[in-house]
């Protein structure tokens, strides 16, 4: 992994991250490993690099369903690796992305969106959030 040193953000350093050192949260639906802050996980040290904002390792427990939740100012690319996850979104998008499929949601200036496991095991997808130039992250 590579993160900037925020003092001297002109010097990019590699970090080894292993999983089991990664940010952790636990939301009920959906457990999570964060490579950078994001979400309910915070650590200063690794705020993202370049524009990429945040990737993340998630597993959605069985049938399971997230709030719904709002993004703007990015680009969100989903890779589903086992069983399927379902994705509704406020501009009436409704799919089922299965394994070995990519999901790319553009919230440019806002978007809500809900996630669904729909399978009676633990779903796991890897995302990664793009800062859009001149937006700020929510």
């Amino acid at each position: 992994m590579y993160s900037w040193d925020l003092k001297n953000p002109d010097e990019v350093r590699h970090v080894l991250s292993p999983a089991q050192e990664r940010g952790f949260t636990k939301l009920g639906w959906l457990n999570s490993r964060h490579g950078f802050s994001y979400g309910h996980y915070g650590d200063p040290e690794f705020m993202g690099f370049g524009t990429l904002r945040a990737i993340n390792e998630d597993r959605g427990e069985p049938r399971t369903v997230s709030d719904a939740h709002g993004h703007r100012g990015m680009e969100i690319i989903s890779y589903v690796t086992e069983d399927a996850h379902e994705h509704r979104d406020s501009l009436g998008n409704d799919s089922k992305i299965l394994p070995g499929e990519v999901q790319i949601m553009t919230a440019g200036t806002g978007i809500r969106q809900s996630e669904f496991n729909p399978s009676n095991d633990i779903a796991r997808a890897f995302s990664a959030k793009l800062n859009r130039s001149g937006t700020k992250w929510s």
